[in-house]
C-alpha cells in the first residue's frame, strides 16, 4: 500500500470517528453528562509553583446531580442552590441542580464551562448560581471567558449563593474560573482587572501595578489568608514569586493597594517584613492607598514600586 492510500484510509477512519462520536454524545441538562473528554478540550491544568501545594485529588469530573461532597482541595461548582426544591411544572417531579467537581490547580475557561453545561446564554437556571470549596481550595471567579475581566475571590470552606459575593450579585455572571489548593495559610491569585473595593474578599488585599481608578484594566495580584488557618498572614517577597508573581519592581511593581474589609496590611519596604530606606506604612480594613503620592524616605522620591512584603492580620 503506496503512502497516499494509507494516509486516505486513516483520514476516512477519522472521519467516521468523529461522524460516530457526534452522533452518540448528546449533552442534556438536567442528566449526568459523560462527558469528560469534551470538558478536557478546555480544562487547562497550571504549573504549581507552591511548595505546599496540596496532595492530588481527582482532577476532572463529569457533572452529576444534586448534593456533594465537599472534598479538600476541591470546589463544586451549581447550576443551582442544591439545598432548594425545584418542581418540573411539565412532570411533577423534582429536578436536581447539575454540579461539577474541580480539584487542585486547574482553570476552565467559556468553552469548557459551557461544555459542561453551564451556559447562562441558554437559560439562565443553568448558569452557575451556588459554589461549596473544600478545605485549602481557592476559587477564583471571573466575568470574561479568558480568565479576564472582573474576579471575585472564594475563600476554603465556604458554601455560598453567587448573588452575595461581597458588594456584586455574581449569580449566572462567571464566565471562566480557576482554582489553587494549597495546605499552607495564605496564598497568591491573579488578579485581571480593577474590581469595587467592596468586591475585595474579607481576607484579601489586592493590589496592582497601576492605579485602576484611571486605568480599569490595571492588572496584579490577589494577597489573601486563610481565616480557617491562622488570624496573621505573612507575605515576604520570596514566598510571593514563589507563587508566581514578581513584584520587585523591575517589570512589575506594586502601585495601588486595596484591603478587604477584615484585615489591617502593614507595607514593607524590605523582603522580610524589614525595613529599609522608609518606615512601613498601614492601612486598615476597606480602604484603598495610592502608592504614588505617598512619600518615601528623605530624598522626595514616593512608594510606587517600593513594597516588598506585606503583614495581613484579621480585625
Amino acid at each position: 500500500m503506496s503512502d497516499i492510500e494509507s494516509k486516505a484510509n486513516i483520514e476516512e477512519t477519522q472521519q467516521m470517528d468523529q461522524s460516530s462520536f457526534r452522533r452518540i454524545v448528546r449533552p442534556v441538562f438536567g442528566c449526568c453528562l459523560a462527558i469528560s473528554a469534551l470538558a478536557a478540550i478546555a480544562l487547562t491544568s497550571s504549573n504549581p509553583t507552591v511548595a505546599d501545594v496540596a496532595a492530588p485529588q481527582m482532577q476532572l469530573e463529569v457533572v452529576k446531580q444534586g448534593k456533594q461532597p465537599i472534598r479538600d482541595g476541591c470546589a463544586n461548582i451549581y447550576g443551582s442552590d442544591p439545598d432548594q426544591i425545584f418542581i418540573d411544572p411539565d412532570t411533577g417531579l423534582r429536578v436536581l441542580t447539575a454540579v461539577f467537581t474541580i480539584c487542585d490547580d486547574r482553570s476552565l475557561n467559556g468553552v469548557a464551562l459551557s461544555a459542561l453545561g453551564f451556559d447562562q446564554k441558554k437559560d439562565i437556571d443553568i448558569g452557575m448560581t451556588y459554589v461549596e470549596t473544600g478545605k485549602g481550595c481557592w476559587l477564583t471567579l471571573y466575568d470574561g471567558p479568558n480568565f479576564n475581566g472582573k474576579s471575585a475571590v472564594i475563600s476554603p470552606q465556604t458554601s455560598m449563593h453567587l448573588k452575595h459575593v461581597g458588594a456584586r450579585n455574581w449569580n449566572d455572571l462567571t464566565r471562566s474560573l480557576t482554582t489553587r489548593a494549597s495546605t499552607g495559610d495564605g496564598v497568591a491569585l491573579y488578579l485581571s482587572h480593577r474590581v469595587a473595593l467592596g468586591t475585595v474578599n474579607d481576607h484579601c488585599i489586592a493590589l496592582y501595578n497601576a492605579n485602576p481608578e484611571l486605568q480599569p484594566k490595571a492588572d496584579g495580584l490577589y494577597l489573601c489568608g486563610d481565616k480557617n488557618q491562622s488570624k496573621e498572614w505573612k507575605f515576604q517577597l520570596y514566598d510571593i514569586i514563589d507563587q508566581g508573581f514578581n513584584i520587585d519592581g523591575t517589570h512589575f511593581g506594586i502601585k495601588y493597594i486595596m484591603s478587604g474589609r477584615k484585615v489591617k496590611v502593614t507595607i514593607y519596604d524590605g523582603p522580610n517584613l524589614n525595613a529599609l530606606n522608609s518606615a512601613p506604612l498601614s492601612m486598615g480594613g476597606h480602604e484603598t492607598l495610592d502608592l504614588s503620592i505617598v512619600k518615601y524616605g528623605s530624598e522626595g522620591q514616593h512608594w510606587e514600586d517600593k513594597a516588598k512584603s506585606f503583614l495581613l492580620i484579621e480585625v
